[in-house]
């Protein structure tokens, strides 16, 4: 979809459902766009160039396609203040929220759904952005631990069932920190 909205309209609601999209790149244009809905397309890849228009609409829903990871915002990127606000990334093939995944530009995201992916690992300095995020669904991934650090969380919403956790002697610490959320 290229240049598929005037940006001295009013902000649009875009539905790309089901439209076999297989990428998305820099060339798109979506300006003064409120809602974009990407699902059930074909889409194996986002272009880092292309992140700082998407994170700049409110609304974003990726779920069933095929992204296998996440794209990093470029280093020169001048704006890094971005409006998102919801993002759904469920029904994916992610497998890891690597470093620099989440930097600088998940400030306003008040809702990250990643359920049903095949996510084993989260970097530790993906960690902060995460767990600022109010709520959080990571439930249906691979998921075994988590970094300690998700012990210290501010999340109000984290839904992390339906992972193989790994709940063995040398992870003590999961155990209880498991414990301690069912008490809350």
């Amino acid at each position: 979809p290229r240049n598929v909205v005037n940006p001295y309209e009013p902000p649009y609601k875009l539905n790309f459902a089901g439209s076999s999209i297989s990428n998305v790149e820099y060339k798109d244009y979506f300006g003064n766009v409120a809602w974009l809905n990407l699902t059930n397309n074909n889409i194996e890849s986002i272009s880092p160039t292309a992140l700082p228009a998407i994170l700049n609409i409110p609304k974003v829903y990726l779920q069933s396609n095929k992204l296998t990871t996440l794209p990093v915002l470029p280093q020169n990127c001048i704006n890094r203040l971005t409006s998102i606000e919801e993002i759904e990334i469920t029904n994916n093939l992610l497998e890891r929220l690597d470093d620099g995944t989440f930097d600088d530009y998940f400030g306003n995201v008040a809702w990250l759904n990643l359920t049903n992916n095949n996510i084993e690992n989260i970097s530790l300095t993906a960690l902060p952005a995460i767990l600022n995020i109010p709520k959080v669904y990571l439930q249906s991934n691979k998921l075994t631990t988590l970094p300690f650090y998700f012990g210290i969380i501010t999340t109000t919403e984290l839904t992390l069932d339906n992972n193989p956790w790994d709940c063995s002697c040398g992870k003590v610490w999961f155990k209880h920190w498991l414990k301690s959320l069912k008490d809350r």
